[in-house]
């Protein structure tokens, strides 16, 4: 886009300067001398339209300005983007990890829970088995009394 701008600026640079030739080397120029320097000049609708395009030129060198500003923000906002997605992976990470680790800690407490030393009927059994061992040893020292 600037190397477009150099070579428009560098005709319009060319255009608008004294070319200083021979009479008869330009169809449409006149050898004329102005303060001192003899040169072919341009007509007066030449000078208007190179005018113009100056205007215009410089009106699309604030609008590159522009652009490249707008270019560079749009750069900087796709980095901070980036830096938020990937923040944003890391919290995944961290979440599914703990997720894991607390579905891991749910299962071994569930393991826990249904131990076969805590079935009820296990203790049921035991203390039924334990109260006729103490009824029969207390009936066995009521007998020997």
């Amino acid at each position: 886009m600037i190397s477009k701008l150099l070579v428009a600026f560098a005709f319009i640079f060319a255009t608008c300067a004294p070319v200083y030739a021979q009479a008869g080397d330009i169809g449409t120029g006149v050898v004329l001398e102005h303060e001192g320097q003899r040169g072919i000049w341009l007509p007066l609708e030449s000078h208007r339209l190179v005018l113009a395009d100056l205007k215009a030129l410089a009106e699309t060198r604030t609008r590159v300005r522009l652009l490249e500003d707008k270019l560079v923000l749009r750069e900087q906002q796709a980095v901070d983007l980036r830096a938020a997605a990937d923040a944003s992976e890391g919290m995944a990470k961290a979440a599914t990890a703990t997720l894991s680790a607390s579905e891991r800690r749910v299962r071994e407490v569930e393991a826990e829970r249904d131990a076969w030393h805590r079935a009820p009927l296990l203790w049921l059994g035991v203390g039924l088995v334990g109260g006729l061992g103490l009824a029969l040893v207390a009936a066995k020292l009521a007998q020997a009394d």
